[in-house]
């Protein structure tokens, strides 16, 4: 209901560039089940450069979304990203109406309320807001999933994991007699718990 409309506002508009999001997002989201890291967060207690600098910030900011978002200073500029985006969308003539897939975002305070990460609409949108600031639609056009993984999360051996959930959604999305089963791909659910 949320994942294409957001995506092709966003820009994340062909199958290559999907495949990619959905990708690199089926990893950092563990397999779209938890929109919040499951660790406390007590180990970005402190962190600068995350921008941490009150108590409690770090269990506060943790990872969320679709691409963990974490740290105070990220949680506000995504909020900015995505206030910036909806305002711009709405002055667009195709938005006139006011009904177009965003159109809830301007009470968006991740700062504030930190938790609207890992609901949706918002971890979709803050993971569009994550991919166009870093342009990841250059990488993913030139179908470069390690460069993707650089800029999102190199943290773990993830790379090759990345690169084949980034494979498994090319084949669902851009394969002919895959196109079948990418309805049941796109329906997955954003909820539930790991395994």
């Amino acid at each position: 209901m949320y994942l294409d409309p957001t995506l092709d506002s966003w820009g994340v508009d062909t199958r290559l560039r999907k495949a990619h999001f959905l990708g690199q997002t089926s990893v950092e989201s563990w397999d779209f089940c938890d929109l919040e890291e499951e660790a406390s967060g007590s180990a970005y207690e402190g962190r600068r450069d995350l921008g941490n600098t009150q108590p409690g910030d770090g269990e506060r900011y943790k990872g969320r979304g679709l691409i963990q978002v974490t740290g105070r200073y990220n949680y506000g500029q995504t909020s900015g990203r995505v206030k910036a985006y909806d305002i711009q969308r709405r002055s667009a003539e195709q938005f006139k109406d006011n009904r177009g897939p965003l159109c809830v975002l301007p009470d968006v305070d991740f700062v504030g309320r930190p938790k609207d990460l890992a609901t949706l609409p918002m971890a979709i949108t803050a993971s569009c807001a994550f991919w166009k600031r870093y342009n990841l639609n250059r990488y993913a056009d030139a179908d470069n999933s390690f460069a993707v993984t650089y800029l999102i999360n190199t943290v773990g051996d993830q790379k090759v994991k990345r690169k084949q959930r980034t494979e498994d959604a090319k084949r669902l999305l851009l394969e002919p007699e895959a196109r079948e089963i990418k309805g049941a791909f796109q329906s997955a659910t954003l909820s539930g718990s790991r395994s």
